[in-house]
């Protein structure tokens, strides 16, 4: 999870956690909030879990090019590892904006019933800056871009956990 300040259209992070349970989630939240208000930031996460063995490995991969390019910091390892198809599953981020108000139903069925009928692929829906969010199971992409090339989807990506509404 990272906090980034958004200040000057120039991203950084702020604090970096890992958390593996919601009850961890909920513990940081207030913690979470005071940090975002205090540096006019936005807090994100990666809905998809990492497997830690995957991380492991690619942050022995990052360390390496760190000692054969003369790298100097070592922060940076452990989010970039985290960055990578380092996920035990897959997640997807369908990104509407709020021009996409009155399709929203029709976007979230098509890709619940034309896509892969067997099982349910919208997992949530979150609020964001722009509008919302579908955190969805993997579907069949090509044919969702067909009927809807407009929409954003992003694949191991963040999505926002928290912003000041103000």
């Amino acid at each position: 999870m990272s906090w980034i300040n958004w200040k000057n259209n120039s991203a950084r992070c702020i604090r970096d956690y890992s958390i593996y349970t919601k009850e961890q989630l909920d513990g940081h939240r207030e913690e979470i909030t005071k940090l975002c208000e205090a540096t006019n930031s936005r807090a994100y996460f990666h809905q998809a879990r990492r497997d830690k063995h995957k991380v492991k490995y690619k942050m022995l991969e990052c360390l390496t090019e760190n000692i054969i390019h003369n790298k100097h910091s070592l922060s940076w390892i452990y989010r970039t590892a985290c960055w990578h198809k380092t996920y035990s599953e897959k997640i997807w981020i369908i990104d509407l904006d709020d021009w996409w108000a009155d399709r929203y139903e029709e976007v979230r069925l098509y890709i619940n019933t034309k896509l892969r009928p067997e099982k349910e692929k919208v997992i949530t829906t979150l609020e964001t800056v722009n509008w919302k969010h579908l955190i969805t199971s993997p579907f069949d992409l090509k044919s969702f871009k067909e009927d809807y090339p407009e929409v954003d989807v992003h694949r191991n990506n963040p999505t926002l956990l928290y912003y000041n509404k103000i």
